[in-house]
């Protein structure tokens, strides 16, 4: 069952893009390996820029040198306690909310089409709440359903009495689990279903021999409470290595301290979401100069965000 890679997950979703041997997939303007953070090695900075060129990217990051530091700027947040239990917490209060999840909710693995049946409306009630453009019902279905022909891709749900509570989606690839999404109905919050879901989904993988099973890399587009409620559950940062390689425009933008100067002069009403997008990508170039990372433009022609 865990001999699930990337090379699998690549062959059956979109926007891939080859560099060397390993696959890559755009996030929008950005290029990002679907190779696990703690195998990715040899990465060609060449390779890279052209990439960039030929695809029409902004930027690409990566993340290297996996657990290798007391203390960096870029950290994942990850749980890899191979004998995780409840036991073994030292937060009481994330054990007293554990507890809480299981006794009112049930947790179960879902298979795509009842997944797909009840996360919708939990999924888009969550988006508009922070702010974000929801994909529309047809288009969110098509993009798991193509996803789920991977064998890695797995669904979870938590129910109280029967009404859909919240809901996870797991990616297994190159021996990690990845928690790729997942949201909760706001109105039954105190009942801790996200606690149970996430701490029953935890457990049940690493006890299945997984390395270990992350949310991801640290935020930079907004302040969230996720890495203290991960913390209250036994996960715990691990710190690494941000690496990045900007296209010309990308470059031209940060050199111009845009983000920097932009809301003294109002911009930030002007561009709307484009402003968050610059202020987190000037945290994510800032936070890679901390590794004394030299910033090496593509030779592009000049693009647009």
């Amino acid at each position: 069952m865990f001999d699930l890679s990337s090379y699998g997950y690549a062959a059956v979703i979109p926007d891939v893009v080859w560099v060397g041997k390993n696959p890559w997939r755009k996030y929008g303007r950005m290029l990002v390996p679907l190779t696990g953070p703690h195998s990715l090695s040899d990465v060609d900075r060449g390779a890279i820029r052209k990439a960039i060129r030929e695809h029409n990217m902004l930027l690409a990051c990566w993340t290297s040198d996996w657990d290798k530091y007391d203390e960096s700027e870029w950290w994942w947040i990850a749980c890899d306690d191979r004998d995780y239990d409840l036991t073994r917490l030292t937060s009481a209060q994330g054990k007293k909310k554990i507890k809480r999840g299981l006794k009112n909710c049930e947790v179960r693995q879902l298979e795509i089409d009842e997944f797909l049946c009840f996360s919708y409306p939990i999924y888009k009630e969550a988006q508009i709440r922070y702010g974000l453009r929801p994909l529309g019902k047809t288009e969110y279905c098509e993009l798991h359903v193509q996803e789920s022909k991977y064998p890695g891709r797995h669904y979870w749900g938590a129910f109280y009495q029967g009404h859909p509570a919240a809901y996870l989606d797991f990616l297994i690839i190159d021996g990690m689990g990845f928690i790729s999404s997942g949201a909760s109905d706001f109105s039954l919050k105190k009942l801790n279903c996200n606690s149970a879901l996430d701490y029953t989904v935890t457990r049940h993988y690493l006890n299945q021999g997984l390395n270990y099973v992350t949310n991801g890399w640290r935020p930079l587009l907004h302040q969230t409470n996720i890495y203290d409620h991960l913390k209250s559950i036994g996960y715990r940062k691990v710190f690494c290595r941000a690496n990045i390689e900007l296209s010309n425009m990308a470059e031209i933008t940060y050199r111009s301290l845009i983000s920097r100067w932009g809301h003294h002069v109002g911009l930030q009403k002007i561009t709307g979401k484009i402003w968050n997008q610059l202020m987190a990508f000037d945290r994510l170039v800032r936070i890679s100069e901390t590794f004394g990372v030299s910033i090496q433009p593509s030779r592009s022609n000049p693009l647009v965000f």
